[in-house]
């Protein structure tokens, strides 16, 4: 379970609190845990002891070692229990507190008996806006792929439509978290406002709800909502609307303590608007270093910014480390990857097609691996970049490698595990200790939505990795997004090196890079972290 996960469970048992009218200090105590928690640079989840960390006591450490071990806070079950409507708390905009006084005033407990309240008129419009989002959209969240192929198509349609307007998608799409709920989309504009809301009405499958600036719609299961400021305040509110609700606060806050007011309309002074038009100008005005939106998940860098000028940018990134040809299970050849690399500029591009014993990827047989190695000798002679020889290689149960019979002729190994047992430490250590691993692919093997990180006691893993210089690959291939952010954040402790890639199978993969790149920056990555091949 990581940091983000046991954040959210802290988070939630803070509102449960409150909505309990238990004493506040509870749900305060609560909510500043869930913050440490989320600020942490290790795996909490490995503690031995959780109140190491600043505002964590006996009594919440508990929770947490209970969180990790059984999956749910007994705390949280009891007074979901209590409120008698958890089955509410899946539909949009109700919460705990909300809950609880559809239970005390109307009986209401269930998705049933809230319809039916619905039609018959009991519960205001944003409650029925809630029922109608639950009802059409899906309630997994999505993959950060799947929700950006219905947020730029929605953006550039828009923006094709209405050149003098600006529009931008915001939330936790554009933090780039790895899954998203809902997509928020902003438009200044001043007097196409009712050209605009008709307009995404029509790009939408189902609307929800429809105001003066603001319309909600369902598109490919998510809900999207757009709303419509003046340009004036175009700044004020895509900070507010990108979130997240941590760093609003705080930014709210340091407003307050030099004699301002901040609010999605703009920053005042003795209620004189001073800065709203960009984000920029905000920042400015308070004194601060601007944040990027992808380091906004906490206050961290507020307090830390010169800590932002050495992390790592696209600037920094020489090549990928890890891509698919036809060779195995891509879709292109190793010269049509070799011509986007020179296109991105880049020094290098690792060809690591799987290996043998991966017959379900068409791994490669001995004889094939000796003719991919020929053929990218004879392609260096014609590019920019340099294509390295390499393989994906798995590693087996027992940590033996099935390398090919030419493995002195690569360049490098890119070490991978697509199995799991009760305990991959062993094997990945002893995978690890060989010569020609330069790189651990996709170190978790999770899978997004799909499969949890594999088990191994990854402070042993991380040691070994930088004892034998051995780079943890940032995979950015959206299903996988593998380490995260917490776990690069680690690793760095234990002084391993990383390598950004994209683990590109078809065309448009290379451009996966972006996302690994946010990972590293979230882990406050910098140039220097990074396994160059060229040294």
């Amino acid at each position: 379970m990581n940091n983000q996960q046991i954040s959210d469970a802290l988070f939630e048992l803070a509102e449960l609190s409150k909505a309990a009218g238990e004493n506040r200090f509870k749900s305060s105590a609560y909510r500043k845990a869930a913050v440490a928690v989320k600020e942490f640079e290790g795996r909490v989840e490995d503690l031995e002891d959780p109140t190491v960390l600043s505002g964590i006591g006996s009594g919440i450490a508990k929770k947490i070692k209970q969180l990790v071990k059984t999956g749910a806070i007994a705390k949280a079950t009891e007074l979901k229990e209590e409120t008698g409507a958890s089955e509410l708390l899946e539909v949009p905009g109700i919460g705990p507190k909300t809950a609880k006084k559809l239970k005390e005033d109307l009986g209401v407990t269930t998705i049933d008996q809230l319809k039916k309240a619905v039609e018959e008129g009991k519960v205001n419009e944003h409650i029925a806006t809630g029922l109608k989002a639950y009802e059409a959209t899906d309630r997994e969240r999505k993959r950060l792929d799947e929700a950006i192929a219905v947020a730029n198509p929605i953006v550039f349609i828009l923006s094709k439509k209405f050149p003098n307007a600006q529009f931008e998608a915001c939330g936790s799409l554009r933090r780039l978290k790895e899954t998203i709920g809902d997509i928020d989309v902003l438009c200044a504009c001043n007097g196409e406002r009712d050209d605009v809301l008709r307009e995404f009405s029509n790009l939408m499958e189902t609307i929800l709800v429809s105001g003066d600036t603001k319309i909600s719609g369902v598109k490919n299961g998510l809900q999207v909502d757009l709303r419509v400021v003046q340009r004036e305040q175009f700044g004020a509110a895509i900070l507010y609307f990108t979130g997240s609700q941590e760093f609003n606060v705080y930014m709210r806050n340091i407003a307050i303590s030099k004699g301002m007011k901040l609010n999605e309309y703009g920053l005042y002074k003795d209620e004189t608007r001073i800065a709203g038009e960009t984000e920029e100008d905000i920042f400015e005005a308070l004194g601060l270093s601007f944040v990027p939106p992808i380091l906004r998940e906490t206050t961290y860098y507020l307090d830390h910014s010169e800590e932002m000028e050495n992390i790592v940018t696209e600037e920094d990134i020489l090549g990928d480390f890890h891509v698919h040809t036809t060779w195995s299970d891509g879709d292109l050849r190793i010269i049509d990857l070799a011509e986007i690399a020179d296109l991105k500029g880049y020094k290098f591009l690792g060809i690591a097609d799987h290996s043998e014993k991966m017959s379900f990827a068409n791994g490669v047989t001995n004889k094939e691996s000796e003719e991919i190695v020929q053929e990218i000798r004879d392609l260096n002679t014609h590019h920019d970049v340099r294509i390295l020889a390499s393989r994906e290689v798995e590693i087996l149960k027992d940590g033996e490698l099935d390398l090919p019979s030419n493995v002195d002729e690569l360049d490098y190994i890119v070490a991978s595990l697509h199995y799991r047992q009760k305990d991959n430490t062993g094997a990945i250590l002893k995978a690890v200790q060989h010569p020609k691993v330069k790189v651990l692919a996709h170190p978790t093997a999770r899978l997004v939505n799909q499969r949890e990180p594999m088990e191994a006691d990854w402070d042993e893993v991380f040691k070994a990795c930088a004892e034998h210089g051995v780079a943890l690959e940032i995979n950015g291939n959206t299903y996988r997004l593998d380490l995260n952010p917490d776990m690069a954040r680690r690793a760095k402790h234990f002084g391993c090196k990383f390598a950004l890639s994209t683990d590109t199978h078809a065309m448009g993969g290379m451009g996966d890079i972006r996302f690994a790149l946010a990972i590293a920056q979230k882990a406050g990555l910098t140039p220097e972290d990074f396994w160059n091949p060229e040294d």
